[in-house]
This record gives C-alpha cells, sequence and structure tokens, in this order.
C-alpha cells in the first residue's frame, strides 16, 4: 500500500532533520572534546532518543494532555523514561560492546549514568513538547483559515437575507398564516446558526429555543401530526453550552426514526442537576430507511465535544432493533 504524498513528505523531513541534529551534535563533540567516534553506539542512542521523542509527542501528550488527565501524562512520562533508561543501559553494557568498539563516554559509576540518561531523556522529552505544542498550533491556524474560507464563500449577506425573509413574511401573513409563521420559524433558526458564540459557547437558552423552532418547523411541515415530547426539566437560566451539539441528536431523531407513531413518540428530554446536563433522546426506528447515514455528524459532534469538555463529557449511543436512543451527559 503507498503512502500518501503528505506522510511520505513528513517521514523525510523527519529523517534529515535527526540527520542534521546528529552531525551538528557529533561534530562539535569532535571538535572540542574527544576526537575518537563509535559509529554504533551513536546510532543505536540516537534510535532511542528518537523513539523517546516519538512516543511522547505522538502517543502521551496526544492521549493525556488534550484530554487533561494531567496526572496520567505525569506518570506515563515516568514510567517512559524508566524504560529509557534500562534499554540505554542495556545498550551501552551489553550491545554496544558485541560491534567489538569501545564506548566514546564510557561512565565510572552508576550515578554518573542514571544522572546523564535522565539529562539525556529529559531534554528530548522537553523537545517533544515543544514539538507538539508547534503542530498543533500550526493544524489550530490551518483550520481556521480553511474555516473562514470556507465561511466567506458560503455566507450570504446576513442583513439582506433576514430583510428579505421578514419582507416575505409581512407578504404572505395574510394570505398564508401558516406559511408566514414558517418564514419567521426559518429567519430564528437561520439567524441562531450564524450568530457568533463567546468562547465557542452559547446560552443554552438559546440552545433549547432552537431546538423548540426546529421541531415546530417540522410539525409545520406536517400539519401537527408528528409525536414529540420535549421536556425540559431545570433551570436551564445563565448556563452556556457549544451550540449546535444538541440540536444534532434531535435532528437524527426525526432522520432515522418514525414519529408517526403514536404508542412510541419521539422523546426528548433535557433535565439540569446542580452544574451538570443530561440530555436523552429515544426514538422508534423507521421500518424503511429514508436514507443512508455517513455518521459524520455524530463524529464531528463527539471531537467538538472532546475539544471543549474533555473528559467533562459522556455521549451513550444504544443501537437496538427497533429503537435508537442517544443519552448524554455535560459538566457545564
Amino acid at each position: 500500500m503507498l503512502l500518501p504524498h503528505e506522510t511520505i513528505r513528513k517521514i523525510t523531513t523527519h529523517f534529515f532533520v535527526w540527520i542534521f541534529y546528529i552531525f551538528y551534535e557529533k561534530l562539535t563533540i569532535l571538535l572540542i572534546d574527544n576526537p575518537r567516534y563509535n559509529l554504533w553506539d551513536t546510532f543505536l542512542n540516537f534510535t532511542l532518543y528518537a523513539a523517546l521523542f516519538y512516543t511522547s509527542a505522538l502517543v502521551l501528550l496526544p492521549k493525556f494532555y488534550r484530554k487533561k488527565k494531567y496526572f496520567l501524562l505525569a506518570g506515563s512520562l515516568l514510567l517512559t523514561m524508566l524504560i529509557f533508561v534500562c534499554f540505554r543501559y542495556l545498550l551501552k553494557i551489553y550491545v554496544v560492546p558485541i560491534f567489538g568498539q569501545e564506548l566514546v563516554h564510557p561512565f565510572t559509576t552508576l550515578r554518573t549514568f542514571l544522572a546523564e540518561s535522565v539529562w539525556r531523556g529529559g531534554y528530548f522529552i522537553m523537545i517533544s513538547f515543544g514539538y507538539w505544542f508547534a503542530t498543533n498550533l500550526i493544524k489550530i491556524e490551518k483550520e481556521k483559515r480553511k474555516s473562514e474560507i470556507a465561511l466567506l464563500k458560503s455566507q450570504i449577506n446576513p442583513h439582506f437575507l433576514f430583510n428579505s425573509l421578514n419582507f416575505f413574511y409581512s407578504q404572505i401573513y395574510n394570505l398564508s398564516e401558516k406559511t408566514a409563521k414558517g418564514i419567521l420559524l426559518l429567519s430564528d433558526i437561520m439567524r441562531y446558526s450564524i450568530t457568533d458564540d463567546i468562547e465557542g459557547k452559547v446560552m443554552l437558552e438559546e440552545e433549547v429555543k432552537h431546538i423548540k423552532n426546529f421541531i415546530e418547523m417540522k410539525q409545520l411541515r406536517f400539519d401537527n401530526k408528528l409525536q414529540v415530547h420535549f421536556d425540559v426539566i431545570g433551570s436551564i437560566q445563565f448556563r452556556m453550552i457549544i451550540p449546535l451539539v444538541l440540536i444534532t441528536l434531535v435532528e437524527n431523531c426525526f432522520k432515522h426514526g418514525d414519529a408517526d407513531d403514536f404508542e412510541n413518540p419521539i422523546s426528548i428530554r433535557l433535565e439540569i442537576k446542580d452544574d451538570t446536563l443530561f440530555f436523552t433522546t429515544s426514538n422508534k426506528k423507521r421500518a424503511v430507511k429514508a436514507e443512508a447515514s455517513t455518521g459524520m455528524g455524530i463524529i464531528n459532534t463527539r471531537k467538538r465535544l472532546d475539544a471543549i469538555y474533555g473528559n467533562k463529557y459522556a455521549l451513550v449511543i444504544k443501537d437496538e432493533d427497533e429503537f435508537y436512543s442517544y443519552n448524554l451527559k455535560i459538566k457545564l
């Protein structure tokens, strides 16, 4: 299987950066300290340094730091350092001598070896931190630019749009109150969807209003024949949430659920207990699927929840024979 061009480019870049670094370090040592050189000692040691670097940058930091599991990160780094020291000891004592060459920098005491190993290991772990933060910052900036470009390409002047919808509302109201109400709801839904949020969040009241507008639009379309129960329990005032997450779960209920079954209505429940939001949806599956699902909506929703809430949320999905449900818990 051929690797993507971008992956090949990254591997090549990393390879030459390591070669340059080894050449720079060894040349400096040869010039100011020791004219001797041990090829196998250098190759095996830097292989170990690279393993430590990439374990930290590509495994531990993404797994623990991104999810704010700092104690697990510290513990895993200490364990990784211990493994690194053990392997380095085996290389120095047993592996390098096999090739019939003496160590360029032999250690005289175990204490000296441990001090040097911890210093070298810590050095490459610190470099891995810098690398990880730099690459993530670059990735965030690239995604931000892509989002801005996509927004500019797709954005219609909001004032023109809403003025047009208000015009249609006023013109149609006397002819069809139902159609006029639909236009007004559509205006509110679109206004909410493009409104800027504060630090990635909106008021929970606005999200709930958006869900109600969405349900009402569906009811207008089907002459209020849809069987939907939406319950809000507890105080939702002065609380904030990332926008358009709850509505994604609600949309899936209508997209794949049977909203015509009187005995098994679509159930949507939002409850606030202390500082925790509990949001559950349940729907009976349609006998015939209306359309194929890519699952991208839920995948993107999980990514957004991971980025903002980390380990402060849980999303459980139950896919049973006849019913489908979401159970979302967020520490607000």
